[in-house]
């Protein structure tokens, strides 16, 4: 029963749009015609709709938006709305559509982070190495740390800290590639600039230093250290999988016995 009062509304609301609109076309009334629909109760919005976010929440979308209840729909100014959503970091990209008569839709794209920056505080970065908002306490975000910059670097540099970033987001790509599923996980990647990467493992002390780019071959000796010291009952304080002398050796550094 409550369909066909809502068809009569919908058809109402089509026919005022058209004959507007057709005036307007014609040159008759056209501002007088702007200033009806923007002030007319058929375009108040009854619905704001957020679609896309995972983490950024649906209220800090709405509040950035500037967007409101009864908000006329026709007044609405869709590319300033979305340039004002953008502002929220964890939204790359913002798109804001009119769903008739009534409603509005925020559509965004959030950022995807890849690893996490320690600078003065820890900073979400994607896969470009941007720097995408900080690390806020509770949030539960499992994600390799990167270590060996600071903030001044990040801020103050003309692209080498960048560079430093980039290289252990594409270790982290080479690394997958390379071991596919039997890659380990990640706790940290600590860049240095003369000895290249190293990393260590959640829950594990040993700290594996894979030295410049290319990787590869490296990272497939890996597993093969690993039993070899699981045999020997022994743990390695450092693994060196960049030997200078042979670069298809790997050197341990065994801990020492307390």
């Amino acid at each position: 029963m409550e369909a066909e009062p809502k068809k009569r509304a919908f058809f109402t609301v089509g026919k005022v749009v058209l004959g507007l609109v057709a005036a307007a076309a014609l040159g008759v009334g056209s501002l007088e015609a702007s200033e009806y629909l923007e002030s007319s109760e058929l375009f108040e919005l009854e619905r704001i709709e957020v679609t896309g976010n995972l983490r950024a929440s649906e209220s800090s979308i709405v509040h950035l938006s500037g967007i409101e209840l009864r908000d006329n729909l026709m007044a609405l100014d869709a590319e300033a709305t979305a340039r004002m959503v953008e502002a929220h970091p964890w939204v790359a990209k913002a798109t804001v559509s009119r769903r008739w008569p009534r409603g509005v839709e925020l559509m965004v794209v959030e950022h995807e982070p890849r690893v996490l920056v320690a600078l003065d505080h820890l900073y979400y970065a994607n896969a470009k190495g941007a720097i995408v908002k900080r690390y806020s306490p509770g949030e539960r975000e499992s994600l390799p740390i990167v270590t060996g910059l600071s903030r001044d670097e990040i801020e103050t540099d003309e692209g080498e800290s960048r560079a430093k970033l980039l290289l252990a987001l594409r270790f982290l790509e080479e690394l997958d590639a390379s071991l596919g599923g039997t890659a380990p996980r990640i706790a940290e990647i600590h860049v240095d600039t003369a000895v290249g990467l190293s990393f260590t493992e959640p829950d594990d002390t040993t700290r594996v230093v894979v030295g410049h780019p290319p990787w590869g071959d490296r990272l497939q000796r890996l597993d093969q250290v690993k039993a070899a010291l699981e045999a020997r009952g022994v743990t390695a304080s450092t693994i060196m999988l960049d030997g200078q002398q042979r670069k298809d050796r790997a050197v341990a550094r065994l801990e020492s016995a307390l």
